[in-house]
């Protein structure tokens, strides 16, 4: 009798690369359950994890995630995504390991009991992901919220599970600090490929020398190239708003561990209120005609309950007496719908101090910030986060005009840099008048 079992060859379904197929076989090893796949642009990173996840699922029962920083990525990117004839990725998936597929949620259910969900990373930080997360892709880390691995961690500790990271140089964060502090481990498998390195299945570069030239002769910036193709970490991230004021923060020892908390010095914080996204706050004293920024914190949006509590916490761990502004954007005068009161009543009936931060271009909020680093401390442990955005928050790129623009990037890093820039503005708001008016008129100059 004939056979009715059909073998299939895995690379009949996907015609991967050769760099991509020397990652099958690294993650198929056995030997490793982390990856750092460090690669240029378009080099097939998304295409090669994919079909990586849904193999893996289809084989081992488990909840797995793919995700980009924001949703609209991940679906337009991965559940979207088309290989170079134009067929969808989804659509390759042998129809007889498939129970069903759910549109409107993203997610592939394997017959196998397994469930593979595409998503933003940014929602996953207050989700209940449950503890049969066997694997987690998270593409562009460099972009991605870097306590989206903090958060997910200890989950896959208990589960025994992987974690993938996808990535192009973007100077010393979180990706590039995770990659160093980890290639050579047991259990890590980090690699790093450049345009240099990667061809097709005829031996021909994926991206070619006179491609890279064609990019540098139609206006691309030489570190951009640098970064995106040579895979440089040493490229300065061009556009970024406080590069300088944080490279002289550090080689004046501004930005340090162990910020003294004073007892008896009123302590301010400013947020960045959002409804669906984050919120951040930044907890921070003025000493000797300095801003001692000890804590930071990244929540998304919470009940007035949750962080009337936060601030009692905080005032307790730290040992100081009391608050003294609560800096907040100037939409903290809007009405909520089920109050009808504005947020800022709601919070002042809780007797905190609130001060509306005046609406200011990004620009302006930009310089002001700048303007007052030279006298800003950080401690580096316990504004972790927040330093990092500050670190990577910048200006949009108009790929039409070759040029970057006064508006910002809005992405995991915008919110805690927001909030930081609201603390300043609010304070000269308060404070100094004719300095923020200085500073506002030398923004808008700019532009």
């Amino acid at each position: 009798m004939k056979s009715l079992v059909k073998e299939i060859d895995f690379f009949d379904i996907f015609d991967a690369y050769p760099h991509q197929k020397e990652f099958f076989k690294a993650f198929f090893s056995g030997d490793y359950r982390y990856f750092m796949d460090m690669l240029h642009r378009r080099a097939g990173k998304d295409a090669g994890a994919f079909n990586v996840a849904w193999l893996y699922a289809s084989i081992v029962p488990g909840n797995y995630v793919y995700t980009l920083p924001k949703i609209g990525q991940a679906k337009n990117v991965v559940w979207e995504g088309k290989d170079l004839d134009g067929r969808r990725w989804i659509n390759q998936i042998p129809k007889h390991l498939i129970k069903s597929i759910n549109n409107s949620e993203s997610k592939i259910y394997f017959r196998n009991g397994s469930i593979l969900h595409i998503t933003g990373a940014d929602s996953l930080m207050n989700s209940h992901l449950g503890s049969n997360l066997k694997g987690i892709i998270i593409s562009e880390f460099h972009k991605t919220h870097p306590g989206v691995w903090d958060y997910v961690r200890p989950i896959l500790k208990r589960s025994n599970g992987w974690a993938m990271f996808l990535f192009t140089a973007f100077g010393k964060g979180h990706s590039y600090r995770l990659f160093e502090n980890n290639k050579g481990r047991d259990g890590w498998f980090c690699r790093k490929l450049t345009v240099a390195d990667t061809r097709d299945n005829d031996g021909n570069y994926i991206f070619s020398p006179e491609q890279i030239q064609e990019e540098r002769e139609s206006g691309m910036d030489e570190d951009l190239i640098q970064q995106e193709y040579y895979c440089s970490s040493d490229a300065a991230i061009k556009g970024t708003f406080f590069a300088e004021q944080i490279a002289q923060a550090y080689k004046e020892q501004r930005i340090r561990s162990s910020i003294e908390v004073y007892p008896n010095v009123a302590v301010n914080t400013s947020w960045d209120l959002g409804a669906r996204d984050t919120n951040s706050i930044w907890f921070f004293q003025y000493v000797n005609n300095q801003f001692h920024y000890f804590y930071q914190h990244d929540k998304n949006y919470g009940s007035i309950e949750y962080y009337m509590q936060l601030l009692k916490d905080i005032q307790k761990r730290f040992g100081f007496k009391k608050y003294g502004h609560h800096f907040m954007p100037h939409d903290v005068s809007q009405t909520e719908w089920t109050s009808g009161k504005t947020r800022r009543q709601l919070l002042m009936e809780k007797g905190l101090r609130i001060t509306p931060v005046p609406r200011l271009k990004v620009i302006e909020r930009v310089q002001c910030a700048r303007t007052m680093f030279k006298n800003v401390v950080i401690d580096d442990v316990n504004c972790k986060a927040g330093l990092e955005a500050l670190t990577v928050t910048r200006s949009k790129y108009d790929e039409y005009a070759k040029a970057f623009t006064a508006d910002e990037v809005h992405d995991w890093s915008s919110h805690p840099a927001a909030a930081f820039e609201y603390g300043l503005v609010g304070w000269l708001d308060s404070y100094n008048k004719p300095q923020l008016n200085t500073v506002k008129s030398y923004a808008r100059a700019m532009r």
